[in-house]
């Protein structure tokens, strides 16, 4: 366990690799990674650098082929399947590019999912979900199904959803990539004021140069490694 009280997340020396063929590919070659309270960090990389892999292996959704990952004070090392999946659903909140909303659920009653994960939901439970969908400026579309929704309303109820069970930490894994420009903007503002405002650290995994570097820390996955390439003094 980490003795450092500020760091939230903390990956040391993973590895990933996949046979293609006849030949194994390293995905992610040693990498190491930390994310201290309250910060935002973007990651960068070419298309099937690993940046998705990446994630997926700090969430505990893939298992690394070596390296320790620590959430708070937890290894992943000493947690079998079920504890972490209780653990992820407290700990962690996820945006994908796909929204993945259920269809037949409207924009509170899938926030309240990530609820019903962790319990049941009770009245101040609602509350919480209806705060945040005022949030994200979707107080009028509570009772609305996804296909009633634009692209980027259908985002802006997934972040709520993210950020429902008070997370430590959220993982944003392309959240623009579906979404046009001027939506884009909207959907990355709201992201880093809103995890500002809650005070959850973000992983930011984005093509786009201006939305990478307005996170405190920009990092690029490049040939199984992860290297620096800019920071900010005042967190955005």
């Amino acid at each position: 366990m980490s003795n450092a009280t500020n760091i939230v997340l903390w990956a040391r020396g993973l590895k990933k690799s996949f046979v293609s063929g006849d030949r194994s590919i390293d995905v992610l070659d040693g990498i190491d990674f930390r994310l201290n309270a309250g910060e935002s960090i973007s990651i960068r990389g070419e298309s099937g650098s690993g940046k998705t892999t990446l994630l997926n292996v700090l969430s505990g959704l893939e298992s690394a082929d070596d390296g320790l990952i620590e959430w708070g004070r937890y290894n992943l090392k000493y947690l079998g399947s079920n504890d972490q999946a209780k653990l992820r659903a407290s700990f962690l909140g996820l945006v994908f590019q796909s929204f993945y909303l259920i269809p037949e659920l409207n924009a509170l009653e899938n926030v309240l999912m990530s609820g019903r994960m962790v319990g049941r939901v009770t009245r101040v439970h609602r509350q919480r979900a209806r705060e945040l969908l005022g949030k994200v400026g979707l107080s009028e579309r509570t009772k609305h199904l996804p296909l009633k929704l634009s692209g980027g309303e259908r985002q802006r109820v997934a972040l709520a959803r993210a950020l429902f069970n008070l997370p430590r930490v959220i993982f944003a894994d392309e959240p623009t990539g579906n979404l046009d420009e001027k939506t884009s903007a909207v959907v990355i503002d709201l992201l880093l004021s809103l995890c500002r405002e809650e005070g959850v650290s973000l992983v930011l995994v984005t093509h786009n140069k201006e939305h990478a570097s307005r996170t405190s820390r920009q990092l690029l996955l490049k040939d199984g490694r992860l290297e620096s390439i800019g920071s900010n003094d005042e967190k955005n």
